[in-house]
């Protein structure tokens, strides 16, 4: 009897359980390689952002908006634009502290070069996750491959995200003592709720037995085959050793987040909107972190359309929204392009360097 590879012959009978199963294993295999694939990410990531922008351009008053953007007052606007690149510095400085606390003191002219190069490739990659990429590359080739630089960047994120967290919760509390009815706004009193919980989670980072517990939790077997893991792990956690330098970073990364939150108020002010300030510092960090979201390349759909559907629960007009978040893009895209003027130039003094030698 000849055999058939794809049928086992048990008993003079064909085993289709076990053929079925072979099957659906391949099948699962192929649709996780395919979602897998960088190709189909990159084309779910373009795919996606169009959707959302179909959508929104389709439900919403064009002309409204291209009215709003032409009569954008440009002074405000410019100031807004300054405001955005005088975040880097802020940044900058809170990696410097970070850097110096590992032994690497690094200038803070070079650190928001760093940061406007980020900008650069942010254009290409989920919001801020190009920054980091960007700024991890140059940080661990200038400092010969050490790690620690890397996880400076990871502790930076941590410490960026809580502040946003922190500075959404406490706008939040002054809205409620100014006597805004925010409670009644659903998607506000789910903010609150969400962050509250994330909180406690955020805290025990800034614990100082954190450090020893992770100690603690890590089996002896695991070190030796994960120990390169295990080392970054913990330092990260070191950071914990070092409260007031945990501390002056949470106070720059608010500061950080502020000035971020003053620039798109000032662009909503350009084009005339009366929205309260508070508002914006309590929405901002939630449409901040959803451009985190991989599915998208800068935040892009993501962005506006987090700024559409959080704002008009305020009261604000969709069109508004939608102004204030193309606008804001736009700002983001010219930030990327001073970053790109800096790569390029970095890039041509190497070139000379090598060149000369």
């Amino acid at each position: 009897m000849k055999h058939d590879s794809r049928q086992e012959m048990k008993g003079g009978k064909i085993n289709y359980s076990e053929s079925a199963d072979s099957f659906s294993q391949k099948t699962v295999g192929r649709i996780k390689a395919f979602l897998f694939h960088k190709y189909t990410r990159t084309i779910v990531k373009i795919v996606i952002p169009f959707i959302i922008l179909f959508y929104l351009f389709s439900s919403l008053n064009l002309s409204l908006i291209k009215h709003n953007m032409l009569s954008t007052n440009i002074p405000i606007f410019a100031i807004s634009f300054i405001f955005l690149c005088a975040r880097n510095v802020v940044g900058a400085y809170r990696s410097k502290a970070l850097l110096m606390y590992k032994g690497f003191p690094y200038s803070l002219a070079i650190l928001t070069k760093y940061y406007f190069i980020g900008n650069f490739f942010n254009l290409f990659l989920p919001a801020v996750v190009g920054r980091d990429i960007a700024r991890g590359y140059y940080l661990y080739t200038s400092s010969s491959g050490k790690k620690e630089t890397i996880s400076s960047i990871v502790v930076e994120r941590f410490i960026g995200t809580s502040a946003l967290v922190i500075l959404s919760l406490f706008s939040v509390f002054l809205a409620f003592i100014l006597g805004l009815e925010i409670f009644d706004n659903t998607v506000i009193k789910s903010i609150t709720i969400i962050f509250g919980v994330s909180v406690v989670f955020f805290s025990l980072f800034f614990n100082r037995k954190t450090h020893d517990i992770v100690e603690t939790i890590i089996p002896s077997f695991a070190r030796k085959k994960l120990d390169p893991a295990v080392k970054f792990i913990q330092d990260i956690f070191s950071y914990n050793r070092a409260p007031g330098i945990l501390f002056s970073t949470l106070i720059s990364s608010i500061l950080f987040q502020i000035i971020g939150v003053l620039s798109t108020y000032l662009i909503a002010v350009s084009l005339g909107s009366v929205q309260p300030c508070l508002y914006f510092f309590i929405l901002l960090p939630v449409i901040w972190l959803a451009g985190l979201l991989p599915v998208s390349i800068n935040g892009l759909g993501i962005r506006e359309g987090s700024f559409v559907f959080l704002f008009r629960s305020t009261g604000m007009s969709e069109e508004m929204a939608m102004t204030i978040g193309l606008l804001w893009s736009i700002q983001t895209i010219g930030l990327g392009l001073i970053g790109g003027l800096l790569f390029t130039l970095g890039k041509k003094n190497n070139l000379k360097v090598i060149q000369s030698n």
